[in-house]
């Protein structure tokens, strides 16, 4: 377990104040314009203690505040396609917070969009309220396969991540047909840099008509590390983990999960020398990769789509929206979200949310947020973010009990696949 000071309350939503489960729930009226019905990946900015959504629902990039658990607005509202009734065509999709290094640094959130672009928004201030953002981007990096914008084709720019070294970022455009593919484009300046097609050839593993999912910058190893769900054409091949030149894009070298049965990794996460690799495979598990040794670790924990790190309580926060009972490939929903303690690569809670999360988690600073879905649940009808926080000692919590009755709050977060 963690220590007891950075324990993380184990309990259902429901649940909330007979077990401490502080912050709950927003008001309606603080959400979105409309139900968060449809919403994908999201990120949590450290500089400003602010949860970005990709929501497709209100076409734009929700933003919600932790510091006070309020909703901050819907940034380039209308500027992203929505929901087409197609994901693969849907946005906003992923998202990204930052600040550009090199000259003239500016502090940034991005978000994919439908149309195979990335739309750029400046942060003035502490980004605490929607005036804060930029009305329309700073710019819209066109990631289509050769610069044509053709949606059908090419699809969706998705998850994201920054390299603060070389001040790029790295896209997935996953739902390209017949094959995906990622770009790498100038983070200050949306210029792209190159494109990589993951077809087999030219070091690439072959994941013609299937995806690619999230990556993660490593600074120690100076490369990203790519999540890919299936290598091959074979249905049950368990995917791999793909190591990319930051400043290329090209592919190094590809570390397949041969031996660990099904995994279908999505979303990867970093601290130090390991890489937490999420497996949406119901009743498979979730890999923890040694980048100096590149050996695999298998914890029990799977159905996963989002994984992120907070560095305050040195902990893989993994999202199980399809996690099920007894974590079996034929069981039950039970959908929660897993928190691995990173200095022992052990599961220390498994906490259930049911009803009605979805495929996210994150946030930072000792902050967990997790979306639940509009029209799914009877806490919030609109949908919300529940935000999780650290507890005492069950010893305490009679006293914290009584002083955080009435306390609530909200944020947001969805992944539509």
């Amino acid at each position: 377990m963690l220590p007891c000071a950075k324990r993380i309350v184990l309990a259902r939503f429901r649940e909330a104040l007979k077990c401490n489960q502080p912050r709950g729930f927003a008001p309606v009226t603080t959400q979105p314009n409309k139900a968060l019905t449809s919403f994908d990946i999201s990120t949590y900015d450290p500089t400003t203690n602010v949860f970005y959504l990709g929501d497709r629902s209100n076409a734009g990039i929700s933003a919600w505040n932790l510091n006070t658990n309020t909703f901050i607005g819907t940034i380039g509202g209308g500027q992203f396609t929505g929901q087409t009734g197609n994901n693969a065509t849907s946005g906003g999709d992923g998202t990204a917070a930052f600040t550009t290094s090199g000259a003239n640094p500016v502090h940034l959130v991005l978000g994919g969009d439908g149309n195979s672009t990335v739309k750029a928004y400046v942060v003035t201030g502490n980004g605490t309220s929607l005036s804060s953002y930029s009305s329309t981007p700073l710019y819209t990096a066109n990631t289509n396969l050769g610069g044509v914008v053709n949606p059908t084709a090419n699809a969706r720019a998705d998850e994201m991540s920054y390299d603060p070294v070389h001040n790029n970022v790295l896209v997935a455009n996953n739902a390209a047909t017949p094959t995906p593919y990622t770009t790498l484009f100038n983070a200050s300046t949306g210029a792209v840099i190159s494109q990589t097609v993951f077809d087999g050839t030219k070091g690439t593993p072959n994941a013609v008509g299937n995806s690619i999912e999230a990556s993660i910058y490593d600074p120690a190893k100076d490369v990203f590390w790519l999540a890919i769900p299936q290598i091959g054409p074979s249905a049950s091949d368990p995917g791999g983990l793909s190591e990319v030149n930051a400043t290329t894009g090209a592919v190094i070298a590809t570390f397949p999960f041969t031996g660990f049965g099904a995994c279908s990794p999505t979303g990867v996460a970093i601290s130090g020398n390991q890489v937490a690799i999420g497996c949406s495979a119901k009743g498979s598990q979730t890999l923890i990769f040694n980048t100096d040794t590149h050996a695999f670790t298998a914890l029990p924990y799977s159905g996963t789509d989002a994984v992120t790190y907070d560095p305050a309580i040195n902990a893989f926060l993994l999202s199980g929206a399809n996690y099920t009972v007894g974590d079996s490939p034929t069981g039950a929903l039970d959908p929660s979200f897993a928190i691995i303690d990173a200095s022992t690569d052990m599961i220390s809670q498994i906490i259930n949310t049911s009803p009605g999360n979805d495929h996210s988690v994150d946030g930072g600073n000792g902050l967990i947020g997790v979306p639940f879905v509009g029209g799914q649940n009877s806490l919030c009808t609109n949908g919300c973010l529940a935000v999780y926080t650290q507890v005492p000692e069950p010893g305490t919590l009679p006293i914290m009990l009584t002083a955080m009755v009435g306390l609530v709050g909200i944020a947001v977060r969805r992944r539509l696949r």
